[in-house]
């Protein structure tokens, strides 16, 4: 028997436990498509689910499902066990929360809009290495805002173009300068040179 299991993700009775996930998602379907199958297809695709019809699933399956517990309007609210992500694996979560998800024909729009972590998730993220106190004590900086500034276009530069970029914003008084975040290791601009 084929399992076509959109629904299953519905149950607006739910109450999400202490130690789940909320995610906030505004959604507009595709047409033909209800709002409830279509925010099951959310919780489905971004959980346990796939968009393909099954024939068998494992118990445990049930228990890492996520579950649309509110529509309202266009706005959906999801609960996501615990268990479904790995601690401290942050692309994981954007990769379940906020990737394939946005891929799907079945929903014309569709925009995470907020995500409430557990405690017991959250513990797994040590913070930042030096926090705003070290990175002011490390810059010799009180009492003023830090600056920063983004080169652009963010790719296209090679290092050197980067560092001449980085000094004259440094020279003109910002006290950082950021890679872009699609900026990585690029064959024309490698991270070691520009640093």
């Amino acid at each position: 028997m084929a399992i076509d299991w959109y629904m299953d993700f519905v149950d607006k009775g739910y109450e999400p436990a202490k130690d789940e996930l909320d995610a906030l998602f505004y959604f507009e379907p595709a047409a033909g498509i209800s709002s409830e199958e279509a925010a099951g297809r959310i919780a489905s695709e971004s959980s346990t689910g796939t968009w393909t019809t099954l024939h068998a699933l494992p118990p445990r399956m049930r228990d890492l499902q996520a579950t649309v517990y509110e529509i309202d309007g266009r706005y959906v609210r999801i609960a996501y066990p615990q268990g479904l992500w790995e601690e401290g694996n942050a692309a994981q979560l954007l990769s379940g929360i906020a990737g394939n998800v946005f891929g799907m024909k079945a929903i014309k729009n569709l925009r995470l809009i907020d995500v409430s972590l557990p405690q017991g998730y959250i513990r797994h993220f040590k913070g930042p290495h030096f926090g705003m106190e070290g990175i002011r004590k490390m810059m010799r900086i009180e009492g003023r805002p830090l600056t920063g500034a983004v080169p652009k276009p963010k790719v296209g530069f090679s290092a050197r173009e980067h560092a001449e970029i980085g000094y004259e914003t440094w020279m003109g008084g910002f006290d950082f300068v950021k890679d872009d975040e699609n900026l990585t290791s690029t064959s024309f601009n490698r991270f070691e040179d520009r640093v």
